[in-house]
């Protein structure tokens, strides 16, 4: 289905607003999905770009710690990783990494099986170093990796903030249920916010959380609410191969702005007291 402009002419406006509300302290925000291939990583990568624009202090944490790749989509070199954290070489701040996108990295290692397979107690240290690092910015993206994994689904459930990324593939959607039942009954998280990705408009993004979201409401004691949607735009696959963040190579293209409008929407939530993503861990 082909990109449609009309159905999407209410995402198309520069997003304005006022510098980030900072009043409520450091949020984590995780980014998960359940299987591979559904543009999480993108996702994660340039939302954190995006919360940035508007005004926030942002690292992000390739939470897939042994195939690390949000260093070649930023396309910097990371001296140092978690890798070198978890064997003592460094600490965790030093780990953490200065972008030319306006956001900070702390990148992890790629081809490291230790680190995909962290025991109980190191995952619960890397989660409150993560933490401690964090308390300088207003927001932590974690890209968590694919899959139902011990390490992915606790950083998933660590956050303050939870986006579950799903596609309107059959696959892509009984995978995602799936991780939102893992959090749900194994991590207690009681909100989960949907990134519709790789739709061809607006309506099918609609039509993929209504899909999803009688499901959870039949099964699960969870609220699951609607970030936003992402077309399919061939500029993403673009930017990927040319290791630049979607949101610089191509700031004009419609995922760029309908990104822009899920960070929108984050820190809206934020700044309203009421809102989704009000406080602690209730966001979920």
């Amino acid at each position: 289905m082909r990109y449609d402009s009309k159905s999407s002419s209410a995402n198309t406006d520069p997003v304005t607003l006022p510098r980030v509300y900072r009043g409520a302290g450091m949020r984590l925000v995780s980014v998960t999905g359940g299987k591979g291939g559904v543009g999480k990583s993108s996702i994660a990568v340039n939302l954190a770009i995006a919360l940035s624009r508007l005004g926030g202090r942002v690292m992000l944490l390739d939470g897939d710690l042994g195939l690390a790749n949000a260093d070649q989509m930023l396309g910097v070199h990371a001296p140092a990783t978690l890798w070198d954290v978890m064997r003592g070489h460094v600490d965790l701040p030093s780990a953490i990494l200065d972008t030319p996108h306006g956001i900070s990295l702390l990148p992890a290692a790629s081809g490291r099986q230790e680190m995909a397979e962290l025991d109980s107690a190191a995952r619960v240290d890397l989660i409150r170093g993560v933490r401690d690092a964090g308390q300088r910015f207003d927001y932590v993206v974690v890209d968590t990796a694919a899959g139902i994994g011990e390490t992915a689904v606790t950083l998933a459930g660590a956050g303050d903030i939870i986006l579950a990324v799903a596609t309107p593939d059959p696959t892509s959607v009984r995978d995602a249920f799936s991780i939102m039942k893992i959090l749900s009954q194994n991590q207690k998280v009681e909100r989960i916010s949907l990134v519709a990705n790789m739709v061809g408009s607006r309506q099918e993004g609609l039509a993929l959380f209504k899909q999803i979201s009688s499901v959870t409401g039949r099964f699960l004691p969870l609220s699951l609410g609607l970030a936003g949607h992402v077309v399919r735009d061939p500029s993403i696959q673009r930017a990927i191969m040319e290791r630049r963040p979607l949101l610089a190579a191509y700031p004009g293209s419609p995922a760029s702005k309908q990104i822009q409008d899920i960070a929108t929407h984050i820190i809206t939530s934020q700044r309203d007291p009421g809102g989704a993503a009000s406080s602690g861990r209730m966001l979920r």
